[in-house]
């Protein structure tokens, strides 16, 4: 038996930005979604990137249809998008292709985040890393090193 399912909603670049994308091999989408906590004056925020470097911080209510003026966001990661970020007490980790590590502060006030506020010294290689936060209560229990022995296992 099959289910019928309903699109409420879509989020995609321009037309003209889509054939280019496509040429060069830069569209979006190639890393994954993580949804982030409910707060703020937008309440249901999803972040996602792609192979044109570019992260996007979408209303999850309003994905914004064609192009990407409706974004709450657009940050540059500086390389590509492969992996899905991760977010834990207000900020995001994210590990895009062949660069470091970074974290990006989220102010809760505006749903907006802000530039990079750390950054790991060493560059992962393709396809970069989903980074995995381990915690007991609000304090964090990973490592600097067990953060690059995570990496090493992700990447490879």
């Amino acid at each position: 038996m099959f289910t019928r399912c309903l699109q409420l909603d879509f989020g995609t670049k321009p037309l003209s930005d889509q054939s280019s994308d496509e040429a060069s091999d830069a569209d979006f989408g190639s890393g994954g979604a993580a949804i982030l906590v409910n707060a703020g004056p937008v309440a249901h925020l999803a972040v996602g990137g792609g192979k044109d470097a570019a992260l996007y911080v979408l209303n999850r209510d309003n994905l914004g249809h064609l192009g990407d003026a409706n974004a709450v966001q657009k940050i540059s990661a500086g390389n590509s998008i492969f992996s899905t970020a991760a977010f834990w007490q207000n900020t995001l980790y994210l590990a895009p292709a062949g660069g470091a590590l970074r974290t990006y502060p989220l102010n809760l006030a505006t749903n907006m985040f802000g530039a990079t506020s750390s950054q790991t010294s060493t560059s992962l290689g393709w396809p970069g890393s989903t980074p995995s936060i381990s915690s007991q209560g609000t304090s964090k229990e990973s490592s600097g090193e067990s953060q690059t022995i995570h990496q090493r296992c992700c990447t490879r």
